[in-house]
C-alpha cells in the first residue's frame, strides 16, 4: 500500500513536471518567433537604402528632371529594362552629406530610399545582374547603404575578391563584413578579413595574410572610427 501511494506521488511530480516543461518549451517557441519576427524587421531597417556609387553632376540641367528622385527613377528604368506599369515608390534621393568634391572630380554618391522593401531588393538584384552600368562614360554600381565602420570592414576584403575574381572563384560579400567562397570542394564562409586571408593563402591563392592585431592599441587604430579621426589631422 506504501509502495502503491508512492508510485501514484511519483506519478502525480512527473506530470507537473511534464506540464511545466511543456509551458517552457511554449514560452521559448514563443520568443524565438518573436526573435525572428524581430531579426527581419532589424534586416529590412538596415538594408532599407541603396547606394549609387556615381551620379553625373548637374543632372537636373542635363536630364531636365524636376528633382532627384526623378532623375534617379528615369535613371534606372532607361539601364534595367524597368517597365513604366512597375511602381518603383521612391520617397526620396539625395546626394550623401559631406563636403563638395573638387572639380573634375567623381561627384557624390546618391542615396535613395524606397517605400517598398522588395522593389529595392529588385532593383538591387537587376543592378547586379548587369554589373552596373554606364552613364556618360561612367561606371555606376548600386548596392546597400552601409553604415562607414560596416564599410571600411567591407574594404577590407578587396585584395581577396579581385584574386577570386581573377581565378574565377565564386564569391558573395554577406552581411555584414562576411566572405562567402564557392570552392569546388565545398562553400566555406569566413567571418574575418584574418580568417579569409590565411585559408586563401593556405590554398595556394596569391593573397596578403592580414593577421589579427597584437594588442589593444593596434585594434583600435585599425579600428575605422579611429582612421576617420586620424585623417582630420
Amino acid at each position: 500500500k506504501d509502495t502503491k501511494a508512492q508510485l501514484v506521488e511519483i506519478r502525480g511530480e512527473l506530470d507537473k513536471a511534464n506540464a511545466r516543461l511543456n509551458d517552457v518549451e511554449t514560452r521559448v517557441a514563443e520568443h524565438k518567433d518573436k526573435l525572428q519576427n524581430t531579426d527581419e524587421i532589424l534586416s529590412e531597417i538596415l538594408t532599407m537604402q541603396f547606394n549609387v556609387i556615381y551620379i553625373a553632376p548637374n543632372h537636373n540641367k542635363k536630364s531636365g528632371a524636376p528633382s532627384m528622385a526623378h532623375f534617379v527613377e528615369k535613371l534606372l528604368r532607361e539601364n534595367l529594362a524597368i517597365p513604366p506599369s512597375t511602381p518603383l515608390q521612391i520617397q526620396r534621393a539625395h546626394r550623401v552629406l559631406s563636403l563638395l568634391p573638387p572639380d573634375g572630380s567623381q561627384p557624390r554618391s546618391i542615396l535613395v530610399k524606397f517605400l517598398c522593401f522588395t522593389v529595392k531588393e529588385e532593383v538591387l538584384r537587376l543592378a547586379w545582374q548587369k554589373k552596373g552600368f554606364m552613364l556618360n562614360s561612367s561606371k555606376i554600381n548600386l548596392d546597400h547603404d552601409y553604415p562607414p565602420e560596416i564599410m571600411a570592414m567591407r574594404k577590407e576584403y578587396a585584395e581577396a575578391r579581385k584574386v577570386l575574381k581573377e581565378k574565377n572563384v565564386r564569391f558573395r560579400t554577406l552581411y555584414s563584413a562576411r566572405l562567402k567562397v564557392f570552392f569546388e570542394e565545398g562553400v566555406k564562409t569566413y567571418n574575418t578579413v584574418e580568417e579569409a586571408t590565411a585559408d586563401l593563402a593556405s590554398r595556394g591563392l596569391p593573397v596578403k595574410v592580414i593577421t589579427p592585431p597584437a594588442t589593444p592599441r593596434e585594434k583600435l587604430q585599425r579600428c575605422p572610427l579611429w582612421r576617420g579621426v586620424g585623417e582630420m589631422f
